[in-house]
């Protein structure tokens, strides 16, 4: 069952009822869209992932669930089928991965913290680390 006040929070982002919801996070709408939701107690969790599924999807070179909905208890995607890999998916993931970690910006880090499930993750680089791959990795992914 779900928290309350989430379902009724998700239904006025979608801007229509949520009529089924699934144990494992499955949610259906009235217009049988399917969502995931992953739902608990409020943090600041839900919103850095929602940033970083959106940071990820304007690469546009890897497939990212399309965030739905966001709370300080809970973060709504579009669902994504789970299926077996075709034969080649691993050398087109590889090949997406490379492509991704080409993607360049003026600086290292991110605008914001995050997390790694539970465990902060440091990304906001000072002046000095900005500019200085080897201090940023050893200050906020070594320390």
């Amino acid at each position: 069952m779900l928290e309350i006040g989430i379902k009724e929070r998700i239904e006025d982002d979608l801007q229509e009822a949520v009529v089924n919801i699934v144990q494992n996070g499955l949610i259906i709408t009235e217009s049988e869209k399917s969502y995931y939701l992953k739902s608990g107690s409020p943090s600041s969790t839900y919103l850095c992932e929602a940033n970083s599924l959106k940071e990820l999807a304007l690469a546009e070179v890897i497939g990212v669930a399309r965030v739905a909905s966001v709370g300080k208890d809970y973060i709504l995607t579009e669902y994504i089928n789970s299926s077996y890999p075709s034969g080649d998916f691993f050398t087109l993931l590889g090949s997406q991965l490379a492509q991704l970690h080409h993607q360049q910006a003026p600086d290292y880090g991110f605008y914001e913290d995050n997390f790694i499930g539970a465990t902060p993750q440091l990304n906001r680089a000072t002046d000095e680390e900005s500019k200085d791959w080897p201090t940023f990795f050893f200050n906020k992914r070594l320390l």
